[in-house]
């Protein structure tokens, strides 16, 4: 995933006039082998999960409704830097028929 960060400064001159000067800075995160490994809780319809995800630091939210558990609700954050956002990830998941298991987010 590419991320860019621009910044700019503006210089005032002397005589009245400015300047604008911008640095972008560009950072690539590469392919690799992530691991996950979570510990979790379930407390009625809740589960709250934490641990290491996509090798990094996070927690993760899941409420199961309806049909017998057979529809959840996911929120995921994680890799938190102090540099940048952290990765958010929200998602369905849907258990409709014998073997099918459709997944959107």
């Amino acid at each position: 995933m590419l991320r860019t960060k621009t910044t700019g400064t503006v210089t005032h001159l002397p005589d009245g006039g400015s300047t604008f000067e911008y640095m972008t800075e560009r950072q690539m995160d590469e392919d690799e082998l992530k691991f996950f490994a979570q510990i979790a809780k379930r407390y009625y319809d809740t589960v709250i999960r934490g641990g290491a995800l996509e090798s990094t630091g996070g927690f993760g939210l899941d409420d199961h409704y309806l049909l017998d558990d057979n529809l959840k609700l996911t929120a995921e954050a994680f890799d938190f830097n102090k540099n940048r956002n952290p990765h958010v990830k929200f998602y369905v998941d849907a258990d409709l028929f014998d073997h099918i298991y459709p997944t959107a987010g």
